[in-house]
């Protein structure tokens, strides 16, 4: 009878050609909703019986660690935001993606660990003669400018060592074998699906949030337009090129370096051989490299929504430099009085204060675009006027090259080219954003002016210091004059603090505010209490347990969240507050609550047994020891996956097979396996390079302007 029913229908619908079309069209509706969120409920079935059927299709890791705060912050119209979106984003940019077998491209990772046997071996075995190392004039070594070799040696003239290197990589892929079975990833079918339909989408585009407050949603032409309106547009702060200009311009950067390395290596204290030899490498190497990128990230902790402009300048030309100039400029930070390294470094500080004197506010400000307000001229005239002042008095560290960092300073900072879509810039105005120089630049700059800050002011500011754009400090008014004088000092100090075109805005004074990620308050005691600061926007994204990360490493993410929240909370109430908080936003992530506890009650116990201790910061520069590079164990590359061989058989192999050969032959006996991770969500949609859709180029964007030629 349920057969004959079936064929019946199935008569009535062919006779019924609509009717035909419409399930069709639902089949295939169906079919879409699935592979957009993996499931599609049957309106047939009562509810209980849905809610079973997904979760009987949920992988088993997914299930077990079902993320219940999945959240991203959204700028767009909900209907264009691809389905599943929340699935993905809510994992977190650093959520590592699991390919579905660890790789088999295995081979290179073993000529790399070859390698380094086969070198270690010769000059294990041939080292150099003393009167040789006499006669040779000796430089500190400095890691930063470590080249490598391009000297690989075939093979090495002992026969054991490469029996061992071979037994090694043999029993290894002998052992891997039955770790390469093919599993599913810890991501759904309709997660991958939903990630390419965030790729290159020509309405919407993915962010990050600034200060790592999880990943955003915004309409594309929207961040264009904010692109240009907000930065780009600024004809003050930057030049547009056309291709032809900035290709040249980019030969002109190269022609610079290398003239700077000429002028530079001869005279009073001239750059080392290391140093020039570096420098003219890196020329060689990053000629033809791509131009920085420029991309933005959303300051959604702002009252206002506004726009951070980022310059992707790792591996650029110009970058080069701008390292070398970093070097130098770090040997200076004794000299700035106001340097902060992090909050701890200002904890320490306030530790050191005690009790405070009566009616003491704690005060703190905002630079307002810091590296854009900088004027180049005024700020190189002042650095100069510092430099060549400390260089007098004999307080610059001992052959300080001051010439070639003025020199590296003008090459840097007038010559910060990049690219956006298919439109190219030039930063003429302020610090050049991206550069690894940019933050001590900037740092130095007004350092010079908080010299005269507290010559003038050093009997109201109890402590005064500043951590790159954020300025903290402790006011103290003097109780000899009436309020409103009072306020009058304030007000002077307040009007003193722009330098140049650098101004200063939030300015907050009182008994209590957040500075980084600090509260900091004055009790009724006049004692300084601190708490954790967490901003309100923080979405709380830890890695879940389903990311492609090694399940050992939470522990010392643990400790170290709690050493932390031990570090900065006054009161032990506050600690522990911090820490349940700890657990309830780990368990929302999906780990399970024993496990977490575990951590946690762990890391205490180590914290309660060793209390950590804050330290004075030194800042004095360190003398470099003439020394080389000694390696004292052997590396083996190789990208980390759950279910790939463990690093412990690793080592088991390696010291059955190569520890005592490798001892006699070499000196060394050990091995570390560098893991590095697989591909997370942040790579594969937030990406430097600007994607355009047809019509829509950056270009486009800066209509009735002419490029410059």
């Amino acid at each position: 009878m349920a057969r004959r029913r079936k064929k019946l229908e199935e008569r009535r619908v062919l006779s019924n050609p609509y009717e035909a079309q419409a399930i069709n069209n639902i089949k295939l509706y169906r079919q879409e909703i699935i592979n957009q969120c993996g499931y599609c409920a049957d309106p047939n079935l009562p509810k209980w019986e849905n809610i079973t059927n997904y979760i009987l299709q949920l992988p088993v890791s997914q299930y077990l660690h079902r993320v219940s705060n999945l959240a991203y912050h959204n700028f767009c119209p909900p209907c264009l935001i691809p389905r599943g979106a929340k699935s993905v984003l809510g994992n977190g940019l650093k959520f590592c993606i699991m390919q579905p077998r660890p790789t088999y491209q295995t081979e290179k990772y073993f000529e790399s660990f070859n390698l380094q046997v086969r070198r270690t071996h010769y000059f294990y075995n041939n080292p150099r003669e003393k009167k040789e190392e006499e006669e040779e004039e000796k430089e500190p070594y400095v890691p930063l400018f470590h080249r490598k070799s391009e000297w690989e040696p075939e093979s090495c003239d002992s026969a054991d060592v490469e029996e061992a290197l071979e037994q090694f990589k043999a029993r290894v892929t002998t052992a891997r074998a039955r770790f390469m079975k093919s599993r599913p990833s810890n991501l759904r079918p309709s997660q991958f699906n939903t990630i390419e339909r965030l790729q290159d989408n020509d309405e919407v585009i993915v962010i990050e949030a600034d200060k790592n407050l999880g990943a955003c949603t915004m309409m594309r032409e929207e961040y264009m337009k904010r692109g240009v309106e907000e930065h780009l547009g600024n004809k003050d702060v930057y030049k547009k090129l056309d291709a032809a200009t900035a290709g040249r311009m980019k030969n002109v950067i190269a022609l610079e370096i290398r003239t700077f390395v000429h002028n530079h290596t001869k005279g009073d204290n001239p750059l080392s051989n290391q140093e020039s030899y570096w420098l003219l490498d890196e020329v060689k190497k990053l000629y033809d490299a791509p131009l920085p990128k420029f991309r933005m990230m959303a300051k959604i902790h702002k009252p206002k929504l506004k726009m951070r402009p980022i310059v992707c300048c790792a591996g650029s030309l110009l970058n080069s430099l701008s390292k070398w100039l970093d070097y130098q400029l770090k040997k200076l930070l004794y000299l700035c009085p106001c340097y902060l390294r992090d909050s701890n470094h200002l904890l320490y500080k306030l530790r050191e204060l005690g009790q405070l004197p009566p009616g003491a506010k704690v005060f703190c400000a905002d630079a307002k675009s810091m590296y854009t307000y900088i004027d180049f001229d005024h700020a190189i005239e002042e650095i100069t006027i510092w430099l060549r002042r400390h260089q007098h008095y004999g307080r610059l560290p001992r052959g300080f090259p001051v010439d070639a960092v003025l020199d590296a300073m003008r090459i840097v900072m007038k010559n910060n080219l990049f690219q956006w879509g298919d439109c190219f810039f030039l930063q003429i105005k302020g610090t050049a954003m991206g550069t690894s120089s940019a933050c001590m630049w900037a740092t130095i700059y007004y350092a010079v002016h908080e010299c005269e800050l507290i010559s003038i002011w050093q009997d109201r500011l109890l402590t005064f210091h500043r951590f790159i754009d954020d300025m903290f400090g402790i006011w103290i008014p003097d109780t000899s004059y009436p309020y409103l004088t009072h306020q009058q000092h304030w007000e002077e100090f307040v009007s003193d603090l722009p330098f140049g075109e650098l101004i200063w805005e939030d300015i907050e004074l009182g008994n209590r505010l957040h500075f980084l990620d600090l509260w900091i308050t004055i009790d009724t005691n006049n004692h300084i209490v601190t708490e954790t600061y967490q901003k309100e926007l923080n979405l709380y994204q830890y890695i879940p347990p389903a990311s492609a990360h090694p399940h050992h490493m939470m522990k010392g993410i643990i400790y170290s969240l709690m050493r932390n929240y031990k570090l900065q909370n006054t009161h032990t109430e506050d600690y522990y507050k911090m820490a349940k908080l700890l657990f309830q936003r780990h368990v929302a992530r999906g780990w399970k609550p024993s496990v977490m506890k575990e951590y946690i009650r762990a890391a205490d116990r180590s914290i309660r047994l060793n209390p950590p201790q804050l330290t004075a910061v030194s800042l004095e520069p360190q003398e470099e020891e003439e020394t080389e590079f000694q390696r004292d164990c052997f590396y083996l590359p190789w990208v980390f996956h759950p279910n790939d061989i463990p690093r412990q058989i690793f080592q088991k192999l390696f010291q059955e097979i190569c520890a005592d050969v490798f001892e006699e032959q070499c000196g060394i006996n050990k091995l570390t396996v560098a893991y590095s991770r697989q591909k997370n969500i942040r790579e594969e949609l937030t990406k430097a390079k600007l994607y355009e859709p047809a019509g829509k180029e950056a270009s486009t964007y800066f209509t009735g302007e002419s490029t410059t030629t």
